[in-house]
């Protein structure tokens, strides 16, 4: 609608799931979207082939970073319970974002420059280097 100077929302059957911002913001299951597309829940995106690539190296991995990576278990706050999805009841594990912003900067997801989420995607790339390079210090050591 154009001239529309306030929020537009969706709300099929009563109940607010998505809204555009005067600002251009889109939040899918959020009420107050931060980006221009801002999903409260999980969504799907494809983009893992070499198509869309380039530049493409071997990732190098400091082992001393990955290892000071603190796991950690919690219990999250009543509020954000059911923040971006169901949970389990009781205790979670995880990484806490802001450490590892700290230790591994790629890995962090932010918002507002503040980080807020951990890529746990990329973290298993990361993870994975770490164990092809420790089996070649393995093989190493054998021999």
């Amino acid at each position: 609608i154009a001239g529309l100077n306030s929020d537009l929302s969706l709300r099929p059957a009563g109940v607010e799931k998505v809204r555009i911002t005067s600002g251009g913001n889109v939040g899918i299951g959020t009420t107050s979207p931060g980006y221009k597309l801002e999903v409260n829940g999980t969504f799907y995106s494809a983009g893992s082939s070499v198509a869309y690539k380039e530049n493409i190296e071997d990732l190098e991995v400091d082992s001393s970073l990955i290892h000071s990576l603190r796991a950690v278990s919690y219990d999250y706050k009543k509020k954000y319970k059911d923040f971006g999805y169901n949970v389990k009841e009781g205790k979670q594990l995880g990484l806490i974002s802001e450490e590892v912003a700290e230790t591994i900067p790629e890995l962090a997801i932010m918002k507002d420059g503040i980080p807020k989420n951990v890529d746990y995607q990329k973290l298993s790339v990361v993870l994975l280097k770490e164990v092809q390079n420790l089996k070649k210090e393995v093989e190493e050591l054998k021999k």
